[in-house]
């Protein structure tokens, strides 16, 4: 697996949406990446949204000690050889990891 994308959430149910978008118009291969979705316990739509997301990300939904503790459990799950972090209200421009993985493989 090339990359893990480590998603701290709470409260984020009117932005994750965009945000898992913007991993899936990374267009990477399905077998080479996954999407750990880490919410502080949300009481929004944020669980419905990832839960119907076609990614299907890795969900888990508890309180936690804020966005470094959530990212922390995020990468302790990740089996990816990259980390990447993107916050639940961020999104990535299409097609940018393609490129960076062909780069950093040939480093």
């Amino acid at each position: 697996m090339d990359v893990s994308f480590i998603v701290p959430s709470y409260q984020q149910g009117r932005f994750i949406q965009e945000c898992l978008d913007s991993i899936a118009a990374q267009n990477l291969p399905e077998d080479t990446f996954e999407v750990l979705v880490i919410d502080g316990g949300s009481t929004d739509e944020t669980a419905h949204v990832v839960k119907n997301h076609p990614l299907q990300p890795f969900f888990i939904s508890e309180p936690d000690r804020g966005q470094a503790h959530a990212v922390n459990k995020g990468i302790a799950r990740a089996k990816g050889s990259y980390l990447a972090w993107i916050n639940s209200d961020d999104y990535y421009h299409p097609g940018v990891f393609p490129e960076l993985l062909t780069l950093a493989k040939n480093q």
